[in-house]
């Protein structure tokens, strides 16, 4: 009775360690994304007709930036203002490991 018992409790807690697990890592992945996509819009001349959609891709970028490098207030007001400079053409597209052949010029 007693070793049912450990096998139950232990296939209980190994199902809710994977699934910590794999909502983690969703949770990460969807962070990446959604830094991609606000990357996107910010390579982008700014105008008037997307000045709210820079605004929200600026707190993307604050919202997941990490809180040992915060991005600043200066720094996201210059990002609304300003075309990030972007990467022409990438050779490894894994997330922490991209070589550039290219990077564009910040437009002043």
């Amino acid at each position: 009775m007693e070793i049912a018992l450990v096998g139950l409790v232990s296939a209980v807690v190994s199902a809710l360690v994977s699934a910590g697990i794999a909502y983690l890592s969703h949770r990460e992945l969807l962070g990446v994304k959604m830094v991609e996509i606000a990357v996107g819009i910010l390579a982008h001349e700014p105008d008037a007709k997307n000045k709210a959609l820079r605004a929200w891709a600026t707190s993307i970028l604050a919202h997941y930036s990490p809180t040992a490098v915060p991005i600043t207030k200066e720094a996201r007001d210059e990002l609304r203002g300003r075309r990030l400079p972007v990467i022409v053409e990438a050779v490894g597209r894994a997330v922490g490991s991209s070589r550039a052949k290219g990077v564009a010029e910040i437009k002043s």
